[in-house]
């Protein structure tokens, strides 16, 4: 039996006969999760744990839905904002990635997903439309794909034991499905220019105009962040979730901080310069992964020290007062973010949280942050203690491991130091 709310929502849609169409596709081939309770609570606002993760989505409750504007080199319609993806926050910004390897799927796996399994080829075509890789690959399904094993494997109310009857492959076409939808009630472009910020090579617009033109529209404060040319290039609408992520009932919220806070966008003089725009000049060094043009700041390597704490980090990862620094190595990742590496492999978190780097390390699944300035983060925490209780060795011999902070230590800044 189809879930009730969701029958309510779905076969409230009204639109062309091809929209029904794909509307009766939709109602054909989607999974329902159980039956939720009606008072189940709106997500980061439980007072008290919620047993049924299936109906509560937890620990990531923030969605965060965002898009691009690739202008230079343009990727996607010229009168649209493209999709970077739905992100699982958690309710204090921070966010975890590549939860359950065993639930990711490759891109070529997505076409055969929408297209052969679920007979929906609107979906596939409106995604290759308005989801594009800002790498220029012929072959988005590689954006997509790293999208959904990095943040969707994350999400507790769309793993396949939520399902009263799973097939393989309900889940993903389930997740695209609802950012597609969420994605057309987010109509960026329209509302910048309703409120006055328009696409042009030499008008320039404040943060409050930028700001105003967004808030009218969502109802709530908007995150937008600028490249190294004072241009327009991401947008985050942020929202709480009742119940499943499949019963799409998103709650608007301002924007919070993802230690941004706008900061990348001057007060004045911010550019939205037409798609394929030559008026905006691009700089020689800008970072993969980032629509538009943006200096990247990272440096190639250097040493990793600890904010007022003498030593720094040995190439095992652990903190170290004696001896020798070792060279770590920074390389910026296809899609965004930053690989670590040391002499002893790349750099993660074993299975007690601290930070390790050795041979065994996947590179491609731990991606961190490294400010201009050289601060080093991890899911949106910039925040590190010392694991003690970890420590061996004696004296001058002494190493410590690192963990990110949780609230209950003395914390301090990671930063690269240029070698």
């Amino acid at each position: 039996m189809r879930h009730s709310l969701l029958s309510t929502i779905v076969g409230g849609f009204v639109g062309c006969a091809a929209a029904q169409d794909h509307q009766q596709q939709q109602q054909q081939v989607l999974s329902f999760v159980p039956q939720c309770p009606i008072d189940v609570p709106i997500s980061c606002t439980n007072s008290t744990p919620v047993i049924n993760s299936c109906c509560f989505e937890s620990p990531g409750g923030m969605l965060v839905q965002t898009q691009f504007w690739n202008y230079s080199p343009a990727f996607g319609p010229d009168d649209e904002f493209t999709i970077h993806g739905l992100w699982p926050d958690h309710c204090d910004g921070n966010w975890d990635q590549f939860c359950r390897r065993e639930l990711e799927v490759t891109g070529k796996q997505l076409g055969e997903i929408f297209i052969d399994k679920f007979k929906d080829q609107t979906l596939y075509d409106n995604l290759k439309k308005t989801w594009k890789s800002n790498k220029g690959e012929h072959d988005d399904t590689n954006f997509w794909a790293y999208e959904f094993n990095k943040h969707a494997t994350c999400m507790s109310t769309i793993l396949p034991t939520c399902y009263s009857d799973f097939k393989s492959g309900e889940n993903v076409y389930d997740y695209f499905t609802v950012v597609y939808e969420l994605f057309e009630q987010l109509p960026t472009y329209k509302w910048l220019v309703e409120g006055g910020v328009k696409p042009s090579n030499t008008e320039t617009y404040t943060r409050e105009q930028v700001a105003n033109a967004l808030k009218s529209k969502f109802g709530q404060d908007v995150y937008f962040n600028c490249d190294g040319n004072n241009a327009i290039n991401e947008i985050h609408y942020f929202h709480h979730l009742r119940g499943s992520l499949l019963e799409r009932n998103f709650v608007r919220l301002p924007a919070k901080s993802r230690a941004h806070d706008n900061k990348e966008c001057p007060l004045t003089g911010i550019k939205f310069p037409p798609k394929g725009s030559r008026g905006v000049p691009r700089p020689t060094n800008t970072q993969p992964g980032q629509p538009g043009p943006t200096p990247t700041g990272t440096p190639s390597k250097g040493y990793i020290k600890l904010e007022d704490h003498k030593g720094c980090l040995i190439s095992n990862g652990n903190w170290f007062t004696s001896g020798t620094c070792a060279t770590y190595r920074f390389i910026d990742l296809p899609y965004g973010g930053t690989s670590i590496k040391s002499s002893k492999g790349y750099c993660g978190f074993n299975d007690k949280g601290q930070f390790t780097c050795a041979r065994s390390i996947d590179g491609n699944r731990f991606h961190f942050s490294v400010k201009k300035g050289g601060s080093i983060g991890y899911g949106g925490s910039f925040d590190w203690c010392l694991d003690t209780k970890g420590s061996f060795g004696g004296g001058p011999y002494k190493q410590t491991p690192i963990i990110l902070a949780d609230g209950n230590c003395e914390s301090f800044k990671l930063y690269v130091e240029n070698k």
